[in-house]
């Protein structure tokens, strides 16, 4: 079990557990009573109940948890408010932060090592590659290795297939392929931003899954690529077949350490 799956499990019992304490127990009701808000006990337990069971679907459809997650992290915060409103102590205050910043670590795909860049790594925006031919670039792709995501995180391999559309976007198709042998997909829409820079696209599957597709390197004949995003905040490594030539791999992540890549940081596909 990874270390998000744990936090996520116990994250959604100790709100099922405080969902079921906030119904049925009579010191909720005075709490409630000393917030000024006893008219919505029974909803906050409910809407408690139904976070944590949402944590504990989302395990097998992410949408689910990324909602959850959102949801139970605005409740906190909420918490925190009224909380402050009634003056009370920074030690009756911490069990609402504490799972405000642990639903945030469920949420967020770059976790908080990425947003305050405890490594000190290079964070300037990388360099993309001048021209992109959408046809040629057109076809399937294995995914070869990543940066760990949390939309990918019960993926063993995942596969993308892009179609130029009419209007010059490129459909895109993701799948997920899990240990279980079992997969998921998506679909979605990749679009150039700005047209001197066609290297530079933005993918769009939904309100909560969408952002940049940046392709920092090309293969000349089109055969691997290399994605990444603003701030280098994202990796991966893309081929038309898997797996990739181990002499070729070590070149590619040799070229990415040079330009100040974590590579350390990859995980690889399995095939």
């Amino acid at each position: 079990m990874t270390l998000l799956n744990f936090v996520t499990l116990s994250t959604s019992f100790a709100f099922l557990a405080y969902g079921l304490h906030c119904l049925f127990s009579a010191s909720m009701k005075l709490e409630f009573k000393r917030y000024g808000l006893e008219k919505i006990r029974v909803l906050t337990g409910l809407l408690e109940i139904a976070g944590g069971l949402g944590l504990l679907v989302g395990l097998k459809f992410q949408i689910i948890l990324a909602l959850a997650a959102l949801g139970l992290a605005f409740m906190m915060f909420v918490a925190i408010l009224v909380r402050v409103r009634i003056k009370d102590r920074l030690m009756q205050l911490l069990p609402a932060l504490f799972l405000l910043f642990v639903n945030l670590y469920i949420l967020m795909p770059a976790q908080f090592g990425a947003i305050f860049n405890v490594s000190g790594a290079d964070t300037s925006d990388p360099a993309v590659v001048s021209q992109v031919d959408l046809n040629k670039y057109s076809g399937k792709w294995f995914e070869i290795a990543k940066y760990p995501t949390f939309f990918q995180r019960n993926c063993i391999a995942s596969t993308a297939e892009y179609a130029v559309q009419a209007d010059n976007t490129l459909s895109v198709y993701n799948v997920c392929y899990k240990a279980d042998k079992s997969t998921s997909d998506i679909k979605g829409t990749a679009t150039i931003v700005d047209p001197a820079t066609p290297a530079k696209l933005k993918v769009k599957f939904n309100l909560l899954a969408q952002g940049q597709y940046w392709i920092v390197a090309l293969d000349p004949d089109y055969q691997w690529a290399v994605i990444s995003s603003s701030k280098k905040s994202s990796l991966f490594v893309l081929a038309r077949t898997a797996p990739m030539e181990t002499e070729l791999m070590k070149k590619i992540i040799s070229d990415l350490k040079a330009r100040g890549f974590e590579t350390e940081k990859m995980i690889f596909d399995q095939y």
